[in-house]
């Protein structure tokens, strides 16, 4: 019997459920640099973040020795990203483009994830 129940204080204290597992989803996400250049997207297809610039990120992990891991924690989900430094990319049709490294950090907002790992590798 717990302490509540012999001190009929029940109804006082709140009833805190355990949390449930956060899910945990695998993330690519790719650095593409060229001629000073950093290839971003603004695609939100996941629904989180609109508004924020990304690098290219697709689910899954690669067969390729990553430059960096990183496990970010949403309050919600985790994402257990591996980032790999490329020097092509081509893996479908998307909304990416490359915007000048200096303009970065003034012009486009990144996914504070992203914003890590380009500081990780002192991109930015």
């Amino acid at each position: 019997m717990c302490a509540c129940w012999r001190g009929e204080v029940v109804g006082q204290v709140p009833f805190i459920p355990k949390s449930k597992p956060v899910k945990a989803y695998d993330k690519s996400v790719f650095i593409l640099v060229k001629d000073g250049k950093l290839l971003i997207s603004n695609e939100h297809d996941d629904g989180l973040m609109e508004g924020l610039f990304r690098l290219p990120q697709v689910d899954g992990h690669q067969d390729l020795e990553p430059t960096t891991t990183l496990v970010h924690k949403f309050s919600h989900l985790h994402w257990n990203i591996e980032a790999y430094l490329v020097d092509t990319l081509d893996i479908g049709d998307h909304n990416w483009f490359f915007v000048p490294l200096q303009e970065i950090v003034d012009t486009y907002p990144l996914v504070t994830a992203h914003r890590k790992i380009l500081q990780n590798q002192k991109i930015l």
